[in-house]
């Protein structure tokens, strides 16, 4: 089943609020680093190396219907 998911991505202080539709919050994070990296201009790589989870610099919750 394929889920609404929200997150926040806080780069280099500036916070951004995403939103995608993906079936895991794995597929969902890497939804939301290819939307940063049309946004930002910088490569896939170098995101995925500053959102790796050593700091708490994102958070992606899955939304509720109802």
């Amino acid at each position: 089943m394929i889920n609404l998911y929200q997150g926040e991505y806080n780069y280099q202080g500036q916070v951004f609020s995403l939103w995608t539709h993906a079936r895991t919050k794995t597929i969902a994070h890497r939804n939301f680093i290819k939307q940063l990296q049309k946004v930002l201009g910088i490569s896939g790589y170098r995101l995925r190396c500053y959102f790796a989870g050593q700091r708490d610099n994102f958070k992606i919750k899955k939304v509720e219907r109802g």
